[in-house]
């Protein structure tokens, strides 16, 4: 999870990535470097939070869910945000 957090995030205050988004490209960069992934959201939520030192949070501990454009809100973690070349899907 340190190599994944160094390699495809950026993890500072004031940015947030929804939660499936972020497993998802968890999931990519995995199967792009040979690694095997957790296989559920959860494990992965609580390796994010551990392995970030609990520098990333939930929207629900932070009261933040910011509305997307088709009017849902999904869950985010916050704290942490995407590198550009990751945030679209991947090298």
């Amino acid at each position: 999870m340190h190599t994944f957090l160094r390699e495809a995030c950026e993890v500072k205050p004031g940015v947030s990535v929804p939660r499936k988004r972020l497993f998802e490209a968890y999931e990519l960069w995995c199967h792009e470097v040979g690694e095997e992934s957790l296989h559920d959201a959860k494990s992965f939520g609580r390796a994010l939070r551990d392995a970030s030192g609990y520098a990333i949070g939930d929207d629900d501990e932070k009261g933040y869910r910011p509305r997307m454009a088709d009017g849902t809100r999904p869950r985010h973690y916050v704290g942490v945000a995407l590198k550009p070349e990751w945030a679209y899907g991947g090298l």
